[in-house]
């Protein structure tokens, strides 16, 4: 049940994070710069880096580490399913539409980072609280 309640909470991060994404980068007028180096790291790069460095935080505070001692693997089931699956996806969807390469490697690139660094948080934050109770 842990794993349910996990990736429910990461995907619904990513739903959010996904919509409040788009909304601001279309509301800020952003679509021609999304061709450039720059547009594409502002508006599409640093985007992707925070919502999946927060999804994975999220998802580890949703799981329960209680139940995972001497099984770091399931804990790293738990919390990276939702961001590997959604960055794949984002791949997906860009090789589908035909989207620019700046941007889709872009995204894939601050999703993966996000999500290692929200893990690699996550991870740290876990061992420093079992340090000081």
């Amino acid at each position: 049940m842990d794993l349910v309640k996990a990736w429910s909470i990461g995907l619904l991060g990513y739903v959010l994070g996904a919509v409040i994404d788009a909304a601001v980068a279309v509301n800020s007028g952003a679509g021609d710069r999304l061709t450039e180096v720059d547009g594409a790291l502002l508006w599409i790069a640093l985007p992707a880096l925070v919502t999946f460095l927060l999804i994975t935080l999220l998802t580890d505070l949703a799981h329960s580490a209680a139940t995972d001692h001497g099984r770091p693997g399931r804990r790293a089931v738990a919390v990276l399913t939702v961001p590997v699956l959604a960055t794949l996806f984002g791949i997906a969807v860009g090789l589908a539409r035909d989207s620019g390469t700046l941007g889709m490697v872009t995204s894939a690139l601050a999703s993966s980072a996000g999500t290692a660094a929200g893990f690699f948080a996550a991870t740290w934050w876990r061992r420093r609280a079992s340090r000081h109770p």
